[in-house]
């Protein structure tokens, strides 16, 4: 005779999936807000883990994907995307142009404690998986609808 655990089978259905709340409850609302606007990709992320490392450093695309070993398009679009927002500077304005982490931007910061955080705790880290995964499902249904 063959015993199942009460609650061992569940159907598709019927498994509770976590709510925002649970996922941010340890996050203030700064932090939460900066990776809701800034951290919308892996690339972006990438992008920025970087530069949160490295504040000072100056990148163009080219370099900086061929480091990473990453198209040089998408990377150039990522910190193309993070020049318009105001969280990188373009210094020469073109798309080769060397990007900074704008020394200005009030986010700069929260990113910086970000960075921290995500090298020291694995769960900060399943949090901004948890939100870049989120931020491109919804891009990809919104292209797809």
């Amino acid at each position: 005779m063959v015993m199942v655990r009460r609650g061992y089978y569940r159907r598709e259905g019927s498994v509770r999936q976590s709510d925002d709340s649970s996922v941010n409850k340890s996050v203030d609302a700064e932090t939460l807000g900066f990776i809701e606007k800034y951290l919308t990709s892996y690339t972006k992320w990438e992008v920025l883990k970087y530069f949160s490392e490295n504040p000072t450093a100056s990148e163009s695309p080219r370099t900086f994907a061929k480091r990473l070993g990453k198209d040089a398009r998408q990377i150039a679009e990522a910190m193309k995307s993070l020049a318009r927002t105001g969280i990188l500077r373009n210094g020469n304005g073109n798309v080769d142009g060397a990007y900074t982490l704008a020394a200005d931007d009030p986010g700069r910061p929260v990113l910086l404690r970000i960075g921290e955080a995500a090298r020291t705790s694995n769960r900060f880290r399943l949090l901004l998986n948890y939100h870049i995964t989120k931020a491109s499902l919804a891009r990809f249904k919104a292209r797809n609808a």
